[in-house]
């Protein structure tokens, strides 16, 4: 039986995108950005740097759409040397800044979210490339 977890969807996302020097934003207070951004060694990856939205878990429902383009803006003006921009936790909404942020800045972005669902489609078969999600979904 294969399984997959959410850190594996994430390892195998962040190989196959040859991330390697990375930003990692994450939804929850800032205390947890440290812990959350280490995630990424476990993935192969540099870390240069983190940022954190500042929400409460039970919150993270409340966080707006544009939060995840912001923080990945203002983390790629501060280390403009990364080659990728990480989402961790499936629980915020990532989806619209994966293209904008690839195409803005010619990085690679994974979120959460976007890695389970790849993870999980391509370990179905289904090999079908998807538009509008990020460089995973259309190359891979």
């Amino acid at each position: 039986m294969k399984v997959s977890t959410s850190a594996s969807a994430q390892a195998a996302a962040a190989s196959a995108l040859g991330c390697r020097k990375v930003v990692v934003a994450q939804p929850y207070e800032k205390t947890e950005t440290d812990r959350i951004a280490s995630y990424a060694k476990h993935f192969g990856c540099e870390v240069l740097g983190a940022t954190g939205w500042g929400s409460a878990f039970n919150q993270i429902g409340r966080i707006p759409r544009h939060a995840a383009i912001e923080m990945g803006r203002a983390l790629m003006r501060e280390h403009p040397g990364a080659d990728s921009i990480l989402f961790p936790s499936p629980h915020w909404p990532t989806a619209g800044a994966l293209d904008v942020l690839e195409r803005e800045f010619g990085v690679n972005c994974m979120s959460a979210h976007q890695a389970i669902v790849w993870d999980g489609l391509r370990r179905c078969g289904v090999t079908d490339r998807i538009e509008g999600f990020g460089r995973l979904f259309r190359e891979f």
